[in-house]
């Protein structure tokens, strides 16, 4: 797998839009830049981060004023159950597979458990725990008086 086109099958269909792109329009060149980045999960508040944002990502992306136990329905979020404040739908068939790692099924739980349909683990707040962790653990920068 190229890391700059991710999945395979995903190079391929974009190569092949490309080519006829190009094509259509009598030009040579990129066509669609480069937005793919690899970042494996090892630990369950990263794992929770993660499920959170994809789950969540209609809410970063114009729909941060949605009602409350609102989900995007063009995501799994729907089937998602453990929503701390939302049931999931069952009314047909789950569209994804179960997970089958540990982190995905059962170890992002460890790092604070469910979280409401709201939720949005921001950059801003990761980096202030981990000042503040480091704080504590006496390795953090001190200012000096």
């Amino acid at each position: 797998m190229d890391g700059r086109c991710g999945v395979g099958s995903q190079c391929g269909l974009l190569v092949r839009l490309a080519r006829r792109l190009n094509r259509h329009w009598q030009r040579r060149g990129t066509v669609f830049p480069d937005r793919y980045h690899a970042v494996a999960i090892t630990c369950p508040k990263q794992a929770r981060n993660t499920l959170a944002y994809v789950l969540n990502n209609a809410r970063k992306h114009g729909h941060e004023h949605a009602p409350e136990g609102w989900v995007d329905p063009f995501s799994s979020a729907p089937w998602f159950d453990a929503y701390s404040d939302r049931a999931p739908e069952r009314e047909f068939g789950r569209p994804t597979a179960e997970p089958h790692f540990w982190l995905l099924r059962d170890g992002w739980a460890n790092a604070g458990g469910s979280f409401p349909t709201d939720y949005l683990p921001s950059r801003r707040a990761t980096q202030a725990r981990r000042r503040k962790a480091k704080r504590r653990a006496g390795t953090g920068r001190r200012r000096k008086r």
